[in-house]
């Protein structure tokens, strides 16, 4: 079952590649706003409040708001990331019969939104940790929801790899 059935098809390459350069836009404005890039294994790897304020600190001066900014930019990130990988995994399907290769790249195309809906899960966490208080509990169910944003992102990754060597093997060289 399509889980992008909502966009029409003639529509999904020029939502793929949309989505491709908001995904680089949001992660050059994310490298721009500063040491954003460990910032959730930063705090997912805290201990205490203190530890949190130092991680807060290495923004500068007006840490809090940047990092509500670089969360609030990452949301945005997210729903590119979503529409890019979801639609990457079913274009390779476009011509390809039913069975195992085609179901498998509709559960890719899910784990997208598996991967999306952790990574807000995630954010929200941080956002409790980094603008309320320090809480154990917090800290490790965002833990958890990076580890299953990345297993859903890595499947999909992984799937487009094989999709694309399985056109690659496919190919005969023109003479």
């Amino acid at each position: 079952m399509d889980p992008f059935a909502y966009i029409p098809i003639d529509r999904r390459p020029q939502i793929l590649s949309m989505a491709a350069l908001a995904s680089i836009a949001c992660m050059a404005t994310l490298y721009w706003i500063g040491p954003t890039s460990n910032l959730a294994k930063a705090v997912e790897c805290t201990t205490s409040q203190v530890d949190v304020e130092n991680i807060v600190s290495t923004f500068g001066p007006h840490g809090r708001s940047r990092v509500v900014l670089n969360l609030g930019i990452d949301f945005l990130f997210i729903a590119a990331y979503v529409m890019g990988i979801g639609l990457a995994c079913l274009a390779f399907l476009k011509n390809d019969p039913p069975g195992t290769f085609r179901t498998i790249g509709y559960t890719a195309a899910s784990a997208a939104y598996i991967a999306g809906a952790a990574d807000v899960f995630e954010n929200l966490g941080l956002l409790l940790t980094l603008l309320w208080r320090f809480h154990h509990i917090v800290v490790a169910a965002s833990r958890v929801a990076t580890t299953v944003k990345w297993s859903a992102v890595g499947f999909g990754g992984a799937f487009i790899l094989l999709a694309v060597g399985r056109i690659a093997l496919s190919l005969t060289p023109v003479r």
